[in-house]
């Protein structure tokens, strides 16, 4: 990635709301979804580290357990992001896609933890719609807890950053 710029969070919804409703299907799905989550990550590591040039250009994995060592990510949000990762690999790193996976993701997303709550929309507005929910439930499922980690993961920048703010004014 290049040089820092922080994206509005208006702009940032706007993008997931957009991106989310015109995936096609899981695979889709993960990986958008771990582009916003990486996002987040540098822009955690850019508000909680004095330097972070030295990190910033970690991979995926590294950055991730940096984050989780300080202890900033409840339980839920780090074992979400871990199917989210495992599903995206999958994706990525394999042209054929086996006949059985599905129902090895499908048993990884059952047991994903709701962070925002079984809801189709929130105060940014609707992300996945009722249409989606008939034409693959699981898919709505999956999508649904990938927003919540993405939700999780702005209220924990957004209170990082207070929190700085806090520190700075002192």
């Amino acid at each position: 990635m290049g040089k820092h710029e922080k994206i509005e969070e208006e702009q940032l919804y706007k993008n997931l709301n957009n991106e989310l409703r015109s995936a096609r299907n899981i695979k889709e799905i993960s990986l958008i979804t771990h582009l916003y989550i990486e996002y987040y990550f540098r822009e955690l590591i850019f508000v909680k580290f004095k330097l972070p040039e030295n990190i910033i250009n970690n991979s995926f994995n590294s950055k991730f357990n940096i984050l989780v060592s300080t202890g900033i990510l409840e339980q839920d949000l780090i074992e979400n992001i871990k199917v989210i990762q495992k599903i995206r690999n999958h994706y990525a790193h394999n042209i054929i896609i086996e006949k059985n996976i599905y129902r090895n993701i499908e048993e990884k997303i059952r047991k994903m933890h709701f962070i925002i709550g079984p809801t189709i929309s929130d105060e940014k507005g609707d992300i996945l719609s009722i249409e989606d929910i008939q034409k693959d439930e699981l898919k709505f499922e999956f999508g649904l807890h990938c927003l919540g980690v993405i939700i999780a993961l702005n209220n924990l920048l957004n209170k990082e950053e207070k929190e700085n703010l806090n520190k700075i004014k002192r």
